[in-house]
């Protein structure tokens, strides 16, 4: 039996990042929530603060505590969350300078998400109304080949990149979205079969 690697799947938003700072405040992070936690029910004890307080993720020595933690305790890597919009990247500080900023970090697997959901604003949100759209997740052909060079460029080629007999772990969260930014199924598969071709041009796939 092959050993299947055991991934986190990890959230990177606990770290300033300047579209947060635009929407929500400078220096804004999802440790605010948390922060704002209000008991619901007897015996709901919130605010929790956390073991290892409100830290910094993008922080190098953050990082490498969470990487020793997650190894200890028979996590063999992160899938992680990354954002990529017409607008362009938004929260990669945690993945750039603090992972790969980490001594530890050749040490656990990475492979990617593509989170391309639309970002709403929900902190706060109004309880019973839909949260307004801050970004549309849907991405045209040039934002795709922006995007994609630049895994292939910073990640893809890594040894700790995950990969499953031989090929490129990576992941889209909505590909209903995906291919309707890029006109249909076909847009999408001329989108990713250009995608594929570079990889392989780049001698890191098959």
């Amino acid at each position: 039996m092959k050993n299947i690697p055991v991934m986190a799947w990890y959230f990177p938003n606990w770290h300033p990042d300047p579209r947060n700072d635009a929407w929500h405040g400078k220096g804004w992070t999802e440790w605010e929530v948390a922060k704002c936690a209000r008991p619901r029910f007897p015996g709901h004890e919130q605010p929790r603060v956390p073991l290892w307080g409100y830290e910094d993720e993008s922080d190098p020595a953050v990082m490498e505590k969470k990487i020793d933690a997650a190894l200890r305790h028979g996590i063999d890597g992160f899938l992680w969350d990354i954002y990529w919009f017409n607008e362009g990247s938004y929260r990669f500080g945690a993945l750039d300078r603090g992972f790969f900023g980490a001594k530890n970090n050749a040490k656990c697997k990475i492979a990617l998400m593509w989170c391309n959901h639309n970002p709403g604003y929900v902190h706060p949100c109004a309880y019973r109304n839909p949260a307004r759209k801050l970004l549309d997740g849907e991405v045209n052909p040039q934002t795709v080949r922006e995007a994609s060079d630049s895994f292939i460029r910073n990640y893809f080629w890594r040894e700790n990149y995950l990969r499953i007999d031989g090929k490129i772990y990576f992941v889209l969260w909505d590909l209903e979205k995906f291919a309707g930014g890029l006109g249909g199924v076909d847009g999408a598969r001329m989108v990713l079969n250009d995608w594929r071709a570079r990889v392989r041009q780049a001698g890191l796939g098959k």
